[in-house]
């Protein structure tokens, strides 16, 4: 049972045309809700749905009918893998950027349209978008209005989304699709794929985000599936979030919230450092850690960095790049930016706190696994890690993006960590922006246009063949993580039932004696 909720979009005026064919196929933009509570199962059913539809049609091309476009949306989750691509920008530069790079693809996008497309008139190609909160059906429905109105809807196309992760069970969701569309935490391995190619017609794997850990690549090349990511969207959303998790720990800010509310004015317990003259190391110098480096520069830090390549710029700001052995020795601050591959898997480990000062504080917004959240908690009872600053959590899947309160969560681990006073988690947030949704979503408009019309996919996913064993082994590695995680939940279960038997009969036995005792 459900509620059916309409709305309708205000109408666009159109500039005033030939009263011809073509024109007569603009219609006003219309939203349509649906909303249905239906019970979810096993096999990742969501548990609540809602349908959109938005309609409008494009003036016609040379050699291309117009057909209108729809969007279905099935309503019921920051992504901060940075590529080292030596590149440092103005948020000015990177502004001016966006805007060529943007009419750059319409312009080569619309060529396209006039080639033979794959697609025919009656053709609507569907995505299924997993892992979708309202903010991604928000900024979805601004993306697709600017995208009709750069005269990009030759092509008619849906999206359905799921609040559901992607995973073996989920998968089943999309057997009518031509497109997935997911996130950070949907699991695209090498069983979804193996649905995916046996029982869709799903050629195509869209990334909302730059890092594509979660993705078989290997295998998806096997099979025939390309995928395109958001190779960036806002670099200063991720970085500008780095620092406020650092700032507020250094500086206790969420302590005195919290008591100032509570009328508290006590000052005691709430003492920071100075970060001027600090020594920072930055792990990952891609346009994040680039970003970030600007903004520890700002402070009057001294920036060291490790990286897989290095920025002329940065170095020319006075960075220096060092091993990771002497960045650990040295910083004052770790802030961490990289991709998560084989070779960076538990960069933060016990031999790596080990090497590091005493009281140092590191910062993680890139991904979960770089730290290794067991060695992390030892180095913060051993007092040895001073503040730990976390966006991301290494076993993240199934726990972010969803809300638990009053919910007794099974992670001891997550609960630990929640529970020390100089730690900070956020849930994925770092690139919760305006800015970064709207690029998000204009961005993987593009990607599911360029694959409609046979363009060149100029986000594609391509891995060195020397890369994909490690890269391709990451959606292995976490599977196997999660397998021992939920062998050690069970084992733990079954302990405590095998206690509270014992004690039940030990219960039992004593009552027996005591009746004995009494002549019952």
């Amino acid at each position: 049972m459900g509620c059916h909720v309409s709305k309708r979009l205000a109408e666009r005026s159109h500039h005033s045309a030939p009263a011809d064919a073509s024109s007569s196929n603009h219609n006003r933009n219309q939203v349509q809700v649906l909303q249905r509570h239906e019970a979810g199962d096993a096999a990742g059913e969501e548990r609540a749905r809602g349908v959109a539809t938005v309609e409008a049609d494009a003036p016609s091309l040379p050699g291309a009918a117009a057909q209108p476009m729809r969007v279905q949306e099935t309503a019921s989750a920051h992504d901060v893998s940075c590529f080292d691509s030596p590149t440092s920008m103005s948020q000015e530069q990177y502004a001016a950027t966006r805007r060529e790079a943007a009419t750059t693809t319409t312009t080569t996008s619309t060529s396209n349209l006039q080639q033979p497309s794959p697609w025919t008139s009656s053709d609507t190609f569907r995505v299924v978008c997993f892992s979708s909160r309202p903010y991604d059906m928000d900024s979805f429905e601004k993306a697709i209005l600017r995208f009709e109105e750069q005269g990009n809807c030759d092509v008619a196309f849906e999206f359905d989304f799921k609040e559901a992760r992607l995973d073996y069970q989920s998968v089943k969701l999309c057997d009518d699709a031509h497109a997935i569309c997911v996130f950070v935490n949907d699991e695209v391995q090498q069983d979804v794929l193996s649905y995916l190619k046996e029982h869709t017609a799903v050629k195509l794997i869209l990334l909302r985000c730059a890092g594509f850990n979660n993705v078989d690549v290997g295998v998806a090349a096997d099979y025939g599936i390309k995928a395109a990511r958001v190779p960036e969207y806002s670099p200063y959303a991720v970085a500008e979030h780095a620092v406020a998790l650092l700032m507020t720990l250094n500086r206790k800010i969420h302590k005195a919230y919290s008591r100032v509310r509570e009328g508290n004015l006590s000052l005691s317990g709430l003492t920071g450092f100075d970060m001027y003259g600090k020594t920072v190391g930055v792990i990952g110098t891609g346009k994040i850690g680039c970003c970030a480096i600007n903004i520890f520069l700002g402070f009057g830090c001294k920036v060291i960095a490790s990286s897989r390549s290095q920025s002329p710029e940065l170095i020319a700001k006075g960075v220096t790049y060092v091993d990771l052995p002497t960045l650990f020795a040295q910083s004052h601050i770790i802030s961490l930016h990289a991709p998560l591959v084989k070779s960076t898997l538990h960069t933060i480990n016990d031999e790596a706190i080990s090497q590091m000062r005493d009281g140092v504080v590191i910062i993680n917004t890139s991904r979960g696994g770089l730290v290794d959240t067991k060695a992390a908690i030892r180095g913060l009872k051993s007092r040895k890690i001073g503040g730990l600053g976390l966006d991301v959590y290494e076993e993240e899947g199934g726990l972010f993006f969803v809300d638990h309160a009053g919910a007794v969560l099974s992670d001891d681990t997550f609960m630990q960590l929640v529970n020390y006073p100089n730690v900070i988690l956020s849930g994925h947030q770092a690139f919760l922006t305006e800015e970064a949704l709207g690029n998000i979503a204009d961005t993987t408009l593009r990607n599911m246009k360029d694959f409609i019309v046979g363009a060149p996919l100029q986000n594609e996913v391509r891995v060195e063949p020397k890369q994909v064993d490690e890269i391709s082994s990451m959606p292995k590695l976490a599977a196997a993580r999660r397998a021992t995680v939920i062998a050690s939940s069970k084992a733990r279960k079954t302990l405590q039932k095998s206690v509270m038997a014992v004690q039940a009969m030990n219960k039992m036995q004593l009552l027996k004696e005591a009746n004995k005792m009494i002549g019952l």
